[in-house]
């Protein structure tokens, strides 16, 4: 989940795209922008209703164990954890 203006949210948007390249289209990773829905209570995403957004930039990998990182603030851990994720997923 990303918000427009939030540096780090541009940050983890690149890093995203960057892992979402090694992975199968279908099990890519899945890009929210939450902009409308914080500043205008605009709700055009109907994932926003399922998943408690507190901050930005959130991660959010559901499936059997659900994960759910927010605050993410260096590229480092994000491309990191996300890597070893996958990886132990045996989708990278």
């Amino acid at each position: 989940f990303i918000r427009d203006g939030c540096p780090y949210c541009k940050l983890s948007y690149g890093i995203v795209e960057e892992i979402n390249m090694m992975l199968k289209p279908d099990k890519r990773i899945r890009v929210v922008n939450i902009t409308d829905s914080w500043n205008f209570d605009i709700n055009l995403q109907p994932i926003i209703d399922y998943i408690d957004v507190k901050g930005t930039p959130s991660l959010y990998l559901g499936g059997e164990n659900p994960v759910m990182i927010e605050g993410i603030t260096t590229r480092h851990y994000l491309k990191g954890f996300l890597k070893g994720y996958f990886e132990r997923k045996g989708e990278i």
